[in-house]
């Protein structure tokens, strides 16, 4: 929650966990905590110059992703889409 205060300029109100995710790639190993955000204040933006927008959860197969965000983004197209 605080990451996303940092790096979009929300403040969370409402949530609830989704998924824990672990992936290893050959040089490191990465642990995420997913979120869904119900309820927040602030329009988002990326506070580091990061570039952003909202797009359709069916629109998320036309963007490149690394390789560890393929198994959440497969869960959020099955349970948002």
């Amino acid at each position: 929650v605080r990451e996303l205060e940092e790096e979009v300029g929300i403040r969370v109100i409402e949530q609830a966990p989704f998924e824990h995710l672990e992936y290893d790639y050959p040089d490191k190993s990465l642990k995420f905590d997913f979120i869904t955000v119900s309820q927040f204040e602030n329009e988002p933006y990326g506070r580091e110059g990061q570039e952003g927008r909202w797009v359709a959860v069916g629109e998320l197969g036309d963007y490149t992703f690394p390789e560890a965000n393929v198994p959440i983004l497969q869960r959020v197209v099955k349970e948002f889409a």
